[in-house]
């Protein structure tokens, strides 16, 4: 009987309308419940012919399809599932008779949570390594993240072109591990308000880093950040919260691993290191809101030559590490203008600027992206329109130019 009360909770749920933090909730006592939620992501990109293939030169894609379920079990306990949409060659290259893509399990991790500047987070989740990888990818500015920000360890230790969607192969160290972008393993996480002016939060984890180590070394990764005026109290922030917060931040963090993977010539381990520092700002300016964020990052990877998985030797890429490390920076920022020209929402033009310098021409590159968002209702549905050009410093390399629209909804 309980089954089909539940069964039944959740049909209805899920034939209410959207609710305002984009979010169907079932709430089955006092202290238990469901949440759910999907994310999809779907583009139209016009890319370079100068480096990519012909069949590719105009595409559509899923960026990102996903369905997300929380439980609260108790009013400290809680538990959060989050499924991808997965090209169905990474289930099957022969591609024998399955239709439609794969799906695949991206985030699955308890909450503990007696407190709010005592949280516990155990299982498969993202490591807190900079500001943009605790961003919610349903809560990006300039389309998605900056091209640096997958040098962090799980994400690859390369840049990611193509409006984030082709890795670019000069500056891919191949680092990886057992779960792509998250990690395995416990972050302890809180947040506290000191006063009305001024909050802060921090994140502590130990996680089991690359799956091609040298030794059976763990990843240890720590941020802080603070916030005066208005909070950003979850474990994810926003890029841009289309006016609704004044808030500014900044934050540091440090992402370490020994012996992450094996040298091909010297057969020495190569320690990762990565650091950190960023700033925040949200803040209504005129008669919309002003946002503004960026960040220096530095990857040392001891100046390695070709990585190599320590149990089978086989190369973990072509492109050398010192060639994949280096330092960066970036900057974004955009303006939110609320209802122009009677329509529902706004409208928010976004710039990016940023850096990489790999010590050495190749792995070096400038990048930019510009664009237009019209937010019909927040980061639960807009549409984008962004243009992006990378400058590699190696000679012979082109430069790489992608226009693209995306269709962007979190429910």
């Amino acid at each position: 009987m309980k089954k089909r009360l539940l069964t039944l909770a959740v049909a209805s749920a899920l034939a209410m309308p959207f609710a305002a933090q984009g979010e169907v909730k079932v709430k089955i006592s006092e202290d238990t419940g469901i949440t759910l939620g999907f994310r999809l992501q779907t583009f139209y990109l016009h890319n370079d012919d100068d480096v990519v293939a012909p069949s590719d030169e105009n595409e559509f894609l899923v960026r990102r399809a996903r369905l997300r379920l929380k439980g609260d079990v108790t009013k400290y306990f809680s538990a959060f599932l989050q499924t991808e949409f997965a090209d169905d060659n990474l289930r099957d290259p022969n591609q024998s008779g399955l239709s439609g893509g794969g799906v695949r399990m991206i985030d699955a991790f308890i909450t503990v949570k007696p407190w709010e500047f005592f949280q516990i987070n155990a299982g498969e989740l993202m490591s807190p390594a900079s500001r943009q990888n605790t961003t919610s990818s349903g809560a990006m500015m300039a389309w998605d993240r900056p091209l640096q920000q997958n040098k962090t360890l799980t994400w690859g230790t390369r840049s990611v072109g193509s409006l984030q969607t082709r890795t670019l192969g000069f500056t891919n160290a191949g680092l990886k591990g057992d779960v792509d972008v998250r990690d395995l393993g416990v972050t302890l996480f809180g947040f506290y308000p000191f006063s009305d002016l001024v909050s802060g939060k921090y994140y502590v984890g130990v996680y089991q880093g690359s799956d091609q180590t040298f030794e059976d070394s763990k990843r240890y990764t720590a941020r802080l950040q603070v916030n005066l005026f208005d909070t950003e109290p979850g474990y994810y922030n926003n890029s841009t919260y289309f006016g609704k917060k004044k808030t500014i931040a900044v934050g540091a963090a440090y992402d370490m691993q020994d012996d992450v993977a094996q040298e091909a010539v010297t057969g020495a381990g190569v320690d990762y290191r990565w650091y950190s520092v960023d700033a925040f700002l949200d803040y209504p300016l005129g008669p919309g809101s002003l946002t503004l964020e960026g960040a220096y990052n530095n990857l040392d990877l001891d100046g390695a030559g070709v990585l190599v998985n320590s149990a089978t030797n086989a190369p973990l890429s072509a492109t050398s590490a010192k060639q994949a490390e280096g330092d960066g920076f970036y900057v974004e920022t955009g303006y939110f203008i609320p209802a122009l020209g009677g329509l529902p929402g706004g409208w928010q033009p976004w710039f990016l600027y940023e850096k990489w310098d790999a010590g050495l021409e190749a792995g070096s590159y400038d990048a930019f992206r510009a664009g237009l968002t019209y937010v019909w209702r927040g980061h639960d549905a807009n549409i984008k329109f962004g243009y992006e050009k990378i400058d590699p410093k190696a000679a012979g390399l082109p430069d790489i130019d992608t226009f693209g629209v995306g269709f962007f909804m979190n429910y």
